[in-house]
């Protein structure tokens, strides 16, 4: 303990080394600790998510999930438009929260973003090369090649991070799964509907011919 001692200025360096050397690990260990913990919560996050659109019955109650949780997941406004014959539906809107004034992503130049992701099945909007001046990300609702419809993200205060956008199209691939199974759903309720109408068609004309014979 004798500092002044002159056979201390070679140990003094080396524990100030040792030192910087455990501070900086420990820093990189708090670090990745953190980084592991957001992970976590977003993993959980995406699979409840993931179980609730599996439970949501009708394209309502679909997009009204998919929508809240996006807005939850990145802390933006969310809108979302559905094919409609080849154009967009009135969108659908989730706010953060109630109090909240970010401006809603609706002017004309936002649904030109939002109907050329629909067209061409690509992102567009801010931070991309498409329509980069837009004020809202946009991603397709996509399946097997259908575009289902779009999703768009309100960016007041500029692009989204990539583990955000990572999230955002996570959960729209979920979407558009469960929008894909409500329209099977829809097609074989109404292909039931149509055995049942030719069915009962041809024991009328039975009937009618068993009359008239």
């Amino acid at each position: 303990f004798r500092v002044y001692d002159k056979s201390y200025i070679v140990t003094f360096p080396i524990m100030m080394i040792v030192a910087f050397i455990v501070g900086g690990l420990t820093n990189k260990v708090q670090r990745e600790a953190q980084s592991s913990s957001i992970r976590e919560k977003r993993t959980q996050t995406l699979y409840i998510v993931s179980g609730k659109l599996l439970s949501a019955v009708g394209t309502y109650d679909v997009v009204s999930i998919g929508i809240k949780y996006i807005s939850r997941l990145v802390n933006r406004n969310v809108i979302c438009y559905l094919a409609n014959n080849n154009k967009l539906s009135t969108p659908f809107v989730y706010k953060k929260d109630k109090g909240n004034k970010e401006e809603i992503i609706m002017d004309k130049d936002e649904n030109a973003a939002a109907y050329w992701t629909f067209l061409n099945g690509k992102e567009s909007g801010c931070g991309t090369n498409t329509f980069y001046r837009a004020k809202g990300y946009y991603v397709p609702i996509k399946i097997k090649n259908k575009i289902l419809g779009v999703i768009g993200v309100s960016c007041p205060s500029g692009a989204l991070r990539p583990e955000k956008k990572f999230m955002v199209e996570t959960v729209t691939s979920q979407i558009a799964i469960a929008l894909d199974r409500e329209i099977l759903s829809k097609e074989q309720e109404k292909s039931q509907v149509e055995i049942e109408r030719e069915r009962l068609r041809s024991n009328l004309l039975r009937s009618i011919s068993h009359d008239l014979r």
